[in-house]
């Protein structure tokens, strides 16, 4: 098992980032026939989500 990083979003929620990215994988994954794991999709969510 992976620990997450610290987020720092205090009380912003992270599920709109996540489907986000969930959105992005899937459409790579259907047009590019690329996908990233589900830990890399996590972190880039939590990355933009600092933003």
């Amino acid at each position: 098992m992976i620990n997450l990083p610290p987020t720092g979003l205090c009380r912003a929620p992270i599920y709109p980032w996540l489907y986000w990215h969930l959105w992005k994988n899937r459409n790579r994954l259907v047009f590019e026939d690329k996908s990233c794991t589900e830990q890399e999709l996590i972190l880039k969510a939590l990355k933009d989500a600092r933003n």
